[in-house]
């Protein structure tokens, strides 16, 4: 097992740490609950530096660091919108969006037996909604409702645009395996 797919592991294993930290009943617990965010945060980048930097990307592993982003992210925007039930729009956008994108990975894994690495648009609206939810659980009532609108939708729209290219892309290829 190579040191990137142990930090995506180390990821997934985060994501009910998080949620059990934020539901929890300690002194600022969604600031805690932020930390151990930004803690899966930084193994993702860490886990796309070794994986680059030292050759160990693997099949395995662009299924695994994937899989912990969006599991990451499903728990914390549940958590965001059960805080702030105005932003239920962007956890039922992000579920379809995520789904979509998972439905694709699927179908590419069974025609193609592999999925393509992310790209720079995609890991940039990871980014932009890793900081959006920062800010909201950070900032929490001193971030006002309009703003954390604003912060959600763009980072939704991102995502959006992220998966219009995913799936050009992946037209563009299954057209290519037609030929």
């Amino acid at each position: 097992m190579t040191l990137p797919n142990v930090l995506s592991l180390i990821r997934l294993g985060l994501t009910p740490v998080f949620i059990a930290v934020f539901f929890s009943r300690l002194p600022n617990a969604h600031l805690w609950a932020a930390l151990v965010y930004a803690t899966a945060a930084f193994t993702d980048v860490l886990d796309g530096f070794f994986a680059r930097r030292y050759n160990q990307v693997t099949k395995l592993g662009r299924l695994l660091d994937p899989l912990a982003d969006k599991l990451m992210g499903a728990a914390v925007i549940v958590c965001v919108a059960l805080t702030y039930p105005s932003l239920w729009w962007a956890a039922a956008l992000f579920f379809v969006k995520e789904a979509l994108m998972g439905i694709g990975a699927l179908i590419q894994y069974k025609k193609i037996t592999d999925v393509f690495p992310s790209e720079f648009l995609g890991k940039f609206a990871v980014a932009f909604f890793f900081a959006a939810c920062l800010a909201i659980l950070v900032l929490q009532d001193r971030l006002s409702g309009p703003l954390r609108q604003i912060l959600l939708g763009a980072a939704m729209l991102l995502s959006l645009i992220a998966l219009a290219r995913y799936i050009w892309r992946f037209a563009a290829l299954l057209r290519k395996k037609k030929e």
